[in-house]
């Protein structure tokens, strides 16, 4: 009778901030139409935003002088109420639970889900991530792995539809990912389904976001199923989760 080796994997965090500029503008424009146009507008009064090494000011006064006037010290831009482009400072987080998780001993007759703990005979969160982002345009998060192996023998990545454990008898190795907010998560790893899903040496989307998020949990769960002739030692796979904010 075959035993086999317990089944360890290492999970990496890599942040990723894209395009990490971003500004926001308010100007003075030309008002037009078919028939006119105002260059320069003021409403009865000019004004401003006044700098120098010790003060900053917004100004409106009882004038119609429109313009920029400065010195080394001082810069004055008067007419209709000029506000300077402000720096938005960007954030993004991400962080990991655990960083090293095992399925424990394998069993041709049941699955088996990771956990810290060594594993368990029913469907468990092995760990979790932390995201958040004041991204304009949201964010995504992808991952990379190994393939699930010991030695030269290996355990096939498998994409499960609409089943909790996998099938029995067959080697399968499987994640799966459930959220409390309202990220979107792909559709193959959707734990409310249940599916599962993994790929092997390519970058893969599993989580994306549309705008600014606050702080939000996905629980990742890892099946694995081995057949009677699976050879015994010990898989691990090594996982990098990579977080990217849309700025």
């Amino acid at each position: 009778m075959r035993t086999h080796g317990s089944i360890f994997f290492n999970i990496k965090t890599v942040l990723v901030a894209g395009l990490l500029m971003c500004t926001f503008s308010a100007y003075a424009v030309e008002l037009t139409s078919s028939s006119f146009i105002i260059r320069d507008p003021v409403i009865g009064a000019g004004g401003g935003y006044g700098t120098s090494a010790s003060f900053g000011l917004f100004s409106q006064s009882d004038t119609l002088l429109t313009g920029v006037g400065s010195s080394a010290t001082y810069i004055g831009r008067y007419g209709y109420l000029y506000f300077p482009n402000p720096a938005i400072e960007q954030s993004i987080s991400f962080s990991l639970s655990d960083n090293a998780i095992s399925l424990g001993n394998l069993s041709s007759a049941g699955p088996r889900y990771a956990t810290v703990s060594g594993g368990s005979g029913t469907n468990s969160v092995a760990h979790t991530m932390t995201a958040s982002s004041n991204a304009s345009d949201g964010y995504t998060i992808s991952y990379y792995a190994t393939s699930f192996t010991s030695g030269s023998d290996s355990i096939n990545g498998a994409t499960i539809t609409g089943d909790i454990d996998g099938t029995q008898g067959v080697g399968q190795f499987a994640l799966s990912i459930s959220t409390d907010g309202g990220a979107s998560i792909a559709s193959t790893y959707q734990q409310a389904n249940p599916n599962w899903d993994f790929v092997a040496n390519t970058t893969t989307t599993i989580v994306s976001t549309s705008g600014e998020s606050t702080s939000e949990v996905f629980s990742n769960r890892y099946l694995a199923n081995i057949s009677a002739s699976t050879p015994a030692g010990s898989y691990t796979t090594a996982i990098t989760y990579v977080i990217t904010g849309n700025f």
